[in-house]
């Protein structure tokens, strides 16, 4: 990507000319971003063969799902990598991960605080009423300010 950032300056700098201001720290952080992606597949490929070395038949739901969940492996990644070695993943066992962990997700969502019983939106919902967002028809709009 951070060598593609010239030709994207060439092509769009003239409109976005903060991309020429800060071309060296977005290709820093580009770069940067990139050397942390290998090292993250690097050690997820590490984990891999790890597993792989240990498998005789059925590859480990539990390394799957961390392949997925830490180190950003597709599921079907890591099936594909498998089929050629002949070997399946044990699909149970990360499907029931995969459930438990979308199961605390939910559970720690707050949500917006919409439906909270208290708080300063829900006075303000109640005193002014509710506001409606008018940003997808109109570029301009009169509006007023009352908390």
């Amino acid at each position: 990507m951070a060598q593609l950032l010239d030709t994207l300056i060439k092509i769009m700098g003239g409109h976005y000319t903060e991309l020429v201001e800060n071309k060296n720290f977005i290709k820093e952080q580009l770069t940067l971003e990139e050397d942390r992606f290998f090292k993250t597949i690097d050690l997820g490929m590490s984990l891999f063969n790890e597993e792989l070395a240990n498998t005789k038949e059925i590859f480990s739901g539990e390394i799957a799902f961390k392949l997925y969940d830490t180190y950003g492996f597709p599921l079907d990644l890591t099936e594909d990598m498998l089929r050629d070695k002949g070997l399946k993943v044990d699909l149970a066992k990360f499907d029931e991960l995969m459930n438990a962990q979308k199961a605390m997700a939910k559970a720690a969502w707050k949500g917006s605080g919409d439906a909270s019983n208290d708080g300063d939106f829900k006075q303000l919902i109640e005193k002014y009423g509710i506001n409606e967002f008018v940003g997808y028809e109109n570029i301009t709009y009169k509006s007023k300010i009352v908390a």
